[in-house]
């Protein structure tokens, strides 16, 4: 790296982040964001609101995916 240059910072993974936004939670499950923000108005899947933005804890999602699992 030479003077003035800045250091590369590594794209982040999904499984990486603590926080996903609705849409962030419904691209890494598959699932539509209108289903996301209603399970979040029924309050079946938990979420946080910081400053204006509403986020999911990776954990809550986890858990939420997990207790919709079906056996075949």
């Amino acid at each position: 790296m030479s003077f003035g240059q800045q250091p590369e910072i590594p794209p982040t993974n999904q499984s990486d982040k603590l926080f996903f936004r609705p849409g962030e939670a419904a691209k890494a499950t598959g699932l539509c964001r209108n289903f996301i923000f209603g399970a979040m108005a029924e309050g079946a899947l938990l979420s946080v609101k910081v400053g204006r933005a509403r986020l999911i804890a990776r954990e809550d999602l986890l858990k939420f995916v997990n207790s919709h699992r079906e056996v075949a």
